[in-house]
């Protein structure tokens, strides 16, 4: 009788054309059963389809308690970020603990105060359109009562982060980062002139002079000398520069103006 070696064993040929299907089981059985126990010991897997089933048999009821299971099974943090995260936590329990009853334990809220922040910077919003957008967030964020106190509080932490977001970046670059074409998408010409109010800021500091032809000019940004005239008025529209002294031919460098960075 012919015999065949499979996987070390001597079988015979007849035998494993016809069940070739059960021995290609029998060989990968151990592989199967390995991932079956990683698996099975995979508890933040597990986490993971208890929850898609509890969504599917809606045993969760809302948005909010979805989110709340679901970022306690996001990857956690490790190394340095790790550190920063747990003294960040340690920092926002020991100010729960500090305000008492009088504490708001609310992360959804505290972040969308933040976004409103940083949509508010340089905005010179009238504070009477501050709380009532305050008043919005807390609404759709917040359903439960708060007291003049916790009001009060939030109104404060918002105008405290609306000044550290000014900190960060001056009124004149936060317009032209803001700057929309028609079609909303960020406008050519106040990129330009974001990039050489960035190229003045390296050369000069506030009250000082700057003088260069186009061509001089066109050296230190990405674009062209025949796209350097609209940049330069926007900056002195926006009160970034005044120019102190209008062009002059000069046969060899080109027209030349003098410009004061004013911020």
């Amino acid at each position: 009788v012919a015999h065949k070696l499979v996987g070390g064993l001597k079988v015979g040929v007849e035998f494993h054309e016809t069940y070739a299907h059960v021995l290609y089981h029998q060989d990968k059985w151990l592989d199967q059963f390995n991932i079956y126990r990683r698996k099975k010991n995979d508890v933040l897997a597990q986490a993971f389809v208890t929850l898609y089933d509890d969504v599917v048999e809606r045993k969760v009821s809302n948005l909010d308690e979805f989110y709340a299971r679901f970022n306690k099974l996001l990857k956690p943090k490790r190394g340095r970020a790790a550190k920063l995260q747990k003294r960040t936590n340690a920092g926002i329990r020991g100010a729960i603990e500090r305000a008492g009853v009088e504490a708001i334990d609310n992360p959804n809220l505290f972040k969308a105060i933040h976004r409103l922040a940083a949509k508010l910077s340089h905005t010179r919003t009238a504070d009477t359109e501050i709380n009532d957008l305050l008043d919005a967030l807390i609404k759709k964020h917040h359903p439960h009562s708060l007291s003049n106190k916790q009001r009060n509080d939030l109104h404060q932490r918002l105008l405290d982060k609306i000044e550290i977001m000014e900190q960060q970046i001056s009124e004149v670059e936060a317009k032209l980062l803001r700057m929309r074409d028609k079609a909303g998408k960020p406008d050519k010409i106040a990129a330009k002139a974001y990039h050489l109010y960035g190229s003045v800021k390296l050369e000069v500091a506030v009250g000082e002079t700057i003088g260069h032809n186009v061509r001089e000019w066109a050296e230190r940004v990405s674009f062209g000398p025949n796209a350097i005239t609209e940049p330069l008025a926007m900056l002195v529209k926006l009160g970034a520069l005044e120019e102190v002294e209008a062009a002059k031919q000069n046969s060899y460098q080109g027209k030349t103006a003098i410009y004061k960075r004013l911020v």
